[in-house]
């Protein structure tokens, strides 16, 4: 119970930390991108294959939790 309580204020704080200051995502991301350039690293192999794969994840991730769901549920 205690996890739970830790997450739900650490997702609170993040919430309203991005609704007062929504412009710390495009401050971390200007670290990131060089003008004229874009992202460096955007075209690296690891990268790239990372990028490729999290829609792959995110569906395996999806089917596990559904087979799950229902493997409980009978």
């Amino acid at each position: 119970m205690r996890g739970i309580a830790i997450y739900a204020a650490i997702a609170a704080i993040a919430l309203v930390l991005f609704l007062f200051a929504p412009q710390i995502d495009l401050a971390a991301a200007r670290l990131f991108y060089a003008a004229g350039q874009g992202f460096p690293m955007s075209d690296w192999l690891p990268i790239a294959m990372l990028y490729d794969a999290v829609p792959w994840m995110t569906w395996g991730i999806l089917t596990l939790v559904g087979g799950g769901d229902l493997a409980l549920a009978l």
